[in-house]
C-alpha cells in the first residue's frame, strides 16, 4: 500500500515526552525512549507511527497493527497487543489531536499551498495595475485598478 505524505515528517519525539505533552500516561515506561514521527490509521501504521483507537468498534485490525504506539482510553488498553505501548488518556480524541499538532506543527499554521514567486500566470490583472517589487500574487487572484 502506498503511503501518502501530506506534511513533512517530524524529527521525532519520545513516547515519554509525548505522553507528558498530551496529558496521557505511558502503559509501560520501558518504552519511554521509543521515538514516533507521524500519525497513522491502524491499518496503515508502521514502526515510527502512532495511531488512535476511539472505541471497540475500531479494534478490527489491532492484532495486525505495526504502530510504535497507540493512544487510547483505559478501557481500550486491554485489547491492544502487549508489544504495542499505549498512551492512556481520559480523552483520547483530544490527546490525538494534540499529538497531531506536535508532530505536524506546520499544519497548524495557515500558508499557501503554492510555491510562488512573483505573479502567477493563472492570476487575473487589469492592464493598468501597478505592482510593487517582490509582491506575490497567487493563482486565481483578481487584481483591479482603481
Amino acid at each position: 500500500m502506498q503511503r501518502l505524505k501530506f506534511f513533512l515528517s517530524h524529527q521525532g519525539i519520545s513516547l515519554m515526552d509525548l505522553a507528558k505533552r498530551i496529558r496521557a500516561s505511558l502503559s509501560d515506561e520501558k518504552f519511554g525512549k521509543k521515538i514516533v514521527y507521524s500519525l497513522s490509521p491502524i491499518v496503515r501504521a508502521l514502526s515510527g507511527d502512532i495511531c488512535y483507537v476511539k472505541s471497540r468498534n475500531f479494534l478490527d485490525n489491532i492484532d495486525k497493527c505495526k504502530a510504535s504506539a497507540v493512544i487510547c482510553s483505559e478501557e481500550i488498553k486491554q485489547f491492544v497487543p502487549e508489544h504495542i505501548p499505549c498512551l492512556v488518556s481520559d480523552n483520547p480524541e483530544v490527546s490525538f489531536a494534540i499529538a497531531g499538532s506536535i508532530l505536524y506543527p506546520r499544519a497548524m499554521r495557515m500558508e499557501s499551498s503554492f510555491v510562488l514567486e512573483g505573479i502567477s500566470p493563472q492570476a487575473f490583472l487589469e492592464k493598468d495595475v501597478k505592482i510593487e517589487d517582490e509582491v506575490v500574487i497567487a493563482p486565481m487572484a483578481v487584481i483591479c485598478s482603481g
